[in-house]
């Protein structure tokens, strides 16, 4: 079977330009699209570098070829018939390696576009890149012109007026900063979820990766905020696909978008530490998975690790409009508890903060901590399982 890409077509949509590919394929949606304001119709482009990497993770999840009606770049061919399945593989053993054809193989000479652009989230890895790219930015090739607010899957937003909605409340934090928010609105989505189940943490970085390419005809270069420092960087089997961000980027660059990873030179705590004197961060940081709509529940696993790095440095009530801190408190001892037994890598950075600040940790969550349940349950088991064997 062969999953065919047509020609990208731009329709007019209301107050949207519509990016639109038809799709055959017996088990995927029919149409594949994108949408962004008319303003921004000197961005947008109609090769099929979006479309082919939007569909290649589903085409090896299908175990079915691509074939490629529009123009795609060389060095994006080269990489996403070869190299870049190889990496998604080592990721996701579960995924085919497909054949992927394109009719038209061929460079655009237009030249590289000057906008500098990164996604926007207004967490903790999205205020960093702003620390590092625009607030004092040291080199002007890597100041950012523009921000993206992706809709590939991970709003919660099911609909447009959803995601116009979240939408409105980023743009006010863009509009203080004086960036321009680009909105891009897309079904791709529905090509990952449901009987796919290519969940989002395991494939945003190919997802958000496609956004660049629909707007290169503008878009130079691709800022994307890390999520993990150098020491956390792997590609390996089952694994969150930011740890591979640094291999991944670019081997989806083309000739005219250059796409790379930022931050990976801070862990999680340093990046914390390197926006709390940005005042748009007290106002408007927002690490929460839970919450369908902007703010933070401060009970989520996010919110609790970022309120406890916070109350480690000393600077927690700075943090109490945007954070319930009651709320906190009455989960913090449990949340400090697992994160002094935990051995993932937030954890890790989260210990040596503690150690090195003399943070006091309450006496019965340090007794807890060092008896160390689990372990001892674990081996008990162990024991019990040797005794049944040998009788």
């Amino acid at each position: 079977m062969t999953i065919k890409l047509s020609l990208p077509r731009i329709v007019e949509d209301r107050d949207w330009l519509s990016y639109e590919v038809d799709v055959t394929s017996s088990g995927l949606p029919k149409i594949l699209w994108y949408k962004v304001p008319r303003h921004c119709e000197a961005m947008l482009s109609d090769r099929s570098d979006a479309a082919v990497l939007a569909l290649l993770i589903p085409a090896m999840k299908c175990g079915e070829d691509l074939e490629v009606a529009g123009v795609v770049s060389p060095r994006l061919y080269h990489n996403i018939k070869g190299p870049l399945q190889r990496v998604l593989q080592q990721l996701n053993p579960r995924l085919s390696f497909v054949n992927v054809v394109a009719l038209r193989v061929e460079s655009d000479l237009s030249g590289i576009g000057d906008a500098v652009v990164t996604g926007f989230s207004s967490g903790v890895d999205s205020m960093a890149v702003l620390a590092d790219h625009w607030y004092q930015a040291s080199s002007e090739a890597f100041r950012l012109t523009h921000l993206l607010y992706n809709n590939v899957g991970s709003h919660f937003a099911t609909n447009e007026n959803d995601f116009l909605q979240r939408y409105d409340g980023v743009r006010k934090i863009s509009d203080r900063m004086g960036l321009e928010l680009i909105p891009v609105h897309s079904n791709l989505a529905t090509f990952y979820d449901g009987a796919l189940d290519l969940i989002f943490e395991k494939t945003h970085t190919v997802r958000n990766a496609t956004v660049p390419l629909l707007l290169q005809a503008r878009v130079g270069r691709f800022l994307y905020a890390s999520a993990y420092s150098y020491t956390d960087v792997r590609v390996a089997s089952d694994i969150l696909i930011a740890h591979a961000d640094l291999v991944l980027l670019p081997l989806m660059s083309t000739e005219k978008v250059d796409m790379t990873s930022v931050g990976s030179q801070y862990d999680r705590v340093e990046k914390t530490a390197r926006i709390l004197d940005l005042e748009e961060t007290r106002r408007s940081l927002d690490v929460c998975v839970m919450s369908k709509h902007r703010g933070n529940c401060s009970r989520c696993g996010k919110c609790l690790r970022t309120m406890l790095t916070l109350e480690v440095l000393g600077r927690l009530e700075e943090f109490s409009l945007i954070f319930d801190l009651d709320i906190y408190r009455r989960h913090r001892n449990h949340f400090l508890l697992n994160t002094l037994r935990g051995r993932g890598a937030y954890d890790v950075e989260l210990q040596g903060l503690i150690r090195r600040t003399g943070f006091q940790v309450p006496a019965q969550v340090r007794f807890a901590a060092a008896i160390r349940w689990p372990e001892i349950a674990y081996k008990f088991r162990q024991v019990r399982k040797i005794i049944k064997r040998e009788g």
